[in-house]
């Protein structure tokens, strides 16, 4: 199988918390290139006053979605 520009995206989830799923995403065995994604003005991501809400959100996970 080839993997060359495989992703794994991890989203913060309900939790708004980036590394919630660092533990998880060390154990997998697949070569896949990581992106873990944080929430605006949650955790240890910065607010973005561009973001206002769900349509802003997806906006910034679209571009990581093959």
């Amino acid at each position: 199988m080839n993997c060359s520009g495989a992703i794994h995206l991890f989203l913060p989830g309900a939790s708004d918390n980036t590394e919630f799923w660092r533990p998880a995403a060390e154990r997998l065995a697949h070569p896949a290139q990581q992106v873990h994604i944080g929430w605006p003005g949650f955790g240890s991501t910065p607010p973005d006053p561009n973001v206002t809400g769900m349509v802003d959100l997806v906006a910034r996970v679209l571009p990581e979605i093959d």
